[in-house]
């Protein structure tokens, strides 16, 4: 039998900012977790700066170790779209991937260096496409159909447009393959194929040709996205590999050279819930860089690109915030039943929809009394109208009870983001923590934040209770 403080020591990873002292609190930098609940509510999101910029850090640095030109490591603020975050990453030298007005705004509102800054997005709208040419940021084009829609921005904005071309990589290796983070296993090259995303070669071999003729826009090289599929490295190998060879191929047929190669996202964590198991984890960042960037440069260097002139920009998000936020939440009524234990929380999976969404199982632990002997199994679970079990079967102290604090590990991804209003629940507040500090970076909801966009026509209002909160 093993006490919350083994079990979670028995899981942390370099860069968490998490210990137990010796009166059994879990620390997150040197702030209590239930200090900060007291201080903030309950469920709360909170956010450790140092874990943030370590994370950040430590992937700039492993690309940096393995690739000869320079690196822009740029941060997906999809998942985790808090301006505060976006902040420190700025101040940390971050790029960043954006989709549409609101990440755009997110991201230069939490400081941002236009050159370092890519939009994505397959229905791109004018006025995306305008505020991207008026900010002077990076278009990663998806289909051959939309340079007439870039270039129609760049003329009416009179500025030149720096434009990357999406590649739909479809490696021969995926014919054998095998998701652990999504129900796909078999040929998954036909998948692929049908995804909505990228060009063909064919078409991307047109596409800079025609761009060849388009003093408006700047082609500056390529983008793929392989996303958080497997977290094997022969799998990162197999889809970079593809990846250069596809940029070869039509370096070779248009004679033209990249100069950035955006690399997407989808590396994972060494404690990576999205394995499904608190077990299995992802290989280290280093290992990932080395193994994906290894397989581009010797595609690349077999038709005589030189690496050392081309940029690489990888998009770790979820690397980079995973591990940096817990939930913390507040233990409601324990009940016993049916010869089981259910420990009924505050927070819910519509505070964490990766659990329900994708099957990823999260540590999760008490927060307090972590010395104690975790001599009870019980199930932990949310209030909502749906069974929200956020840990099965867990191991806690016989006498958890209500009141104590719980943390939930590796919230800082697809969860702030994700978040649903299921049973017009409010969402939670998030708090920065900076060495013995925290900082409110994002205020909970209330029950009227939830229902301010509705309104209820004159010919169907009664009064009642909420007659007031509809009037104006």
């Amino acid at each position: 039998m093993t006490t919350p403080a083994e079990s979670l020591q028995a899981v942390l990873t370099t860069n968490d900012h998490l210990r137990v002292d010796g009166d059994g609190m879990l620390m997150i930098e040197e702030m209590r977790a239930a200090d900060v609940v007291e201080r903030f509510g309950s469920p709360l999101f909170v956010f450790s700066e140092a874990t943030l910029r370590g994370n950040y850090r430590r992937a700039r640095d492993a690309f940096q170790a393995v690739w000869p030109g320079p690196v822009n490591v740029m941060f997906a603020i999809k998942c985790c779209p808090n301006m505060s975050v976006r902040a420190v990453l700025f101040d940390e030298g971050a790029g960043g991937d954006c989709f549409g007005i609101p990440e755009i705004e997110a991201t230069f509102a939490g400081g941002a260096d236009p050159k370092r800054i890519a939009l994505n997005g397959g229905n791109k709208t004018a006025e995306e496409l305008d505020r991207a040419a008026e900010l002077g940021i990076t278009v990663n084009m998806d289909a051959a159909e939309e340079i007439d829609l870039v270039l129609a921005a760049a003329r009416r904005t009179g500025k030149t447009i720096p434009v990357n071309i999406r590649l739909k990589v479809m490696p021969p290796e995926f014919e054998d393959f095998t998701s652990d983070a999504f129900p796909v296993s078999g040929d998954f090259r036909e998948g692929l194929r049908r995804w909505k995303w990228g060009v063909a070669q064919e078409t991307a071999i047109a596409m800079v040709e025609r761009l060849a003729t388009l003093p408006e826009l700047d082609w500056t090289g390529w983008h793929a996205h392989y996303g958080r599929m497997s977290n094997l490295l022969e799998n990162y190998a197999a889809f970079h590999g593809e990846y250069g060879r596809m940029i070869g191929a039509v370096f070779a047929a248009t004679g033209v050279a990249p100069r950035v190669i955006d690399m997407g996202g989808g590396w994972s964590r060494e404690r990576d819930p999205e394995s499904r198991s608190t077990d299995a984890g992802g290989a280290p960042i280093e290992e990932q860089a080395a193994t994906a960037v290894g397989a581009l440069k010797a595609r690349l260097e077999e038709v005589g690109l030189d690496p050392s002139g081309i940029a690489v920009w990888p998009e770790p998000g979820r690397y980079i915030a995973g591990n940096a936020a817990l939930m913390l939440t507040r233990v409601g009524l324990v009940k016993h039943d049916v010869g089981f234990c259910w420990i009924n929380v505050e927070a819910s999976e519509n505070n964490l929809p990766m659990i329900c969404k994708e099957g990823s199982v999260n540590h999760v632990t008490v927060a307090s009394g972590m010395h104690r002997q975790a001599d009870k199994e019980a199930d932990v679970v949310g209030p909502i109208c749906i069974p929200s079990v956020i840990a099965e079967g867990l191991r806690v102290p016989g006498d958890l009870a209500t009141g104590d604090v719980m943390a939930v590990l590796d919230a800082g991804f697809y969860a702030e983001g994700e978040a649903s209003l299921i049973n017009s629940v409010p969402l939670p507040a998030s708090v920065l923590v900076s060495g013995g500090d925290a900082d409110l970076i994002k205020r909970a909801q209330t029950w009227q934040d939830v229902f301010a966009t509705q309104i209820i026509p004159d010919r169907l209002r009664r009064q009642g209770l909420g007659d007031n909160l509809w009037r104006g």
